[in-house]
């Protein structure tokens, strides 16, 4: 029986980051300040990705250095 939050839960969240991060990297942004102040819950429960404001649109097939 899950507590507060379960594994089943985290598995979800983790599900909607990573269809956030497919969605932007399909239109060439680069979020670049992912972290979890930047995630929230909507109303209807679901993880929403904000603060875009270090995000970069790149040129396609472009490679990008880690800093």
């Amino acid at each position: 029986m899950c507590s507060d939050f379960c594994l089943d839960d985290a598995r979800f969240y983790m599900a909607e980051l990573c269809e956030a991060l497919i969605t932007l990297h399909k239109h060439d942004i680069v979020h670049r300040d992912l972290k979890p102040e930047n995630l929230i819950l909507s109303e209807s429960g679901h993880l929403k990705l904000i603060d875009y404001g270090v995000a970069k649109q790149v040129a396609q097939g472009s490679v990008l250095a880690l800093a």
